[in-house]
C-alpha cells in the first residue's frame, strides 16, 4: 500500500527515497505524476493525477528499472516528458551526477504510463570526446520564443569527481522517425 495514493501533493511523505518530481499535462489533458525512487536501484515510476494537486488512489508504476550493468549504472533520475507526433519521449538521467559518465537517455512509448522502450543507441547526451561537454544530465524541455524547443541541462566544468556544473541548453528537433535529435554546438 502507498501511503501518499490519493492525498494532496503538497502533503507527500514518501516513506522511501524519492526525488526529481515531475508532471506532464497529454493532449487529452490527462496527468501524470513522474518521479525517481530507489529501490534499491533508482526507478522512474509514474503515478496518474486525478487533478493537479491529488494523486489517483493506485500504486506507482514502474517505467525504468535498473539497469546496473549499462551507461545507467544505478542510476536513473530527472525524468522529463516530451511529446511529439503521438509519441512520449520519457527523457532522463543516468549514472553518477558527479561523474563525466553522467548523461541522457531517452526511452519512448504511447502512453504516459508505458510501456516506454529505452533508445538502442543511449544515451542522447553524453560527454562529448572533445570535453566540450562534460557529464552533462538533469535537463527541462522548453518552448522557445519561435515554437522551438529548447532542452536546458547541467554539464560539469571538470572531468574530476566535483560537483561544479552549470546550465547550458541545446535545441531539439526530430528526425523522419520520431527520434530526438539534439543540435550540439561544436567546442
Amino acid at each position: 500500500e502507498m501511503p501518499f495514493a490519493g492525498t494532496q501533493l503538497a502533503f507527500l511523505d514518501f516513506d522511501e527515497f524519492a526525488i526529481d518530481a515531475g508532471v506532464f499535462e497529454a493532449r487529452d489533458g490527462s496527468l501524470t505524476f513522474y518521479f525517481s525512487r530507489n529501490r534499491p536501484w533508482s526507478v522512474i515510476q509514474a503515478i496518474p493525477m486525478v487533478d493537479p494537486a491529488t494523486l489517483a488512489d493506485v500504486p506507482p508504476l514502474t517505467l525504468l528499472d535498473g539497469r546496473l550493468f549499462s551507461w545507467e549504472f544505478t542510476t536513473r533520475e530527472g525524468p522529463f516528458v516530451v511529446e511529439h507526433q503521438g509519441q512520449l519521449h520519457l527523457m532522463y538521467s543516468g549514472g553518477l551526477y558527479f561523474l563525466p559518465s553522467y548523461a541522457i537517455g531517452d526511452a519512448v512509448g504511447a502512453d504516459p504510463l508505458g510501456p516506454f522502450e529505452r533508445r538502442a543507441d543511449d544515451p542522447i547526451l553524453a560527454t562529448t570526446a572533445s570535453g566540450a561537454l562534460i557529464g552533462p544530465g538533469h535537463h527541462s524541455v522548453v518552448e522557445g520564443a519561435h515554437g522551438d524547443l529548447l532542452m536546458f541541462f547541467h554539464t560539469k566544468l571538470t572531468s574530476d569527481s566535483s560537483g561544479d556544473r552549470r546550465v547550458r541548453y541545446v535545441p531539439i528537433s526530430f528526425d523522419g522517425d520520431g527520434r530526438i535529435v539534439l543540435d550540439v554546438p561544436p567546442p
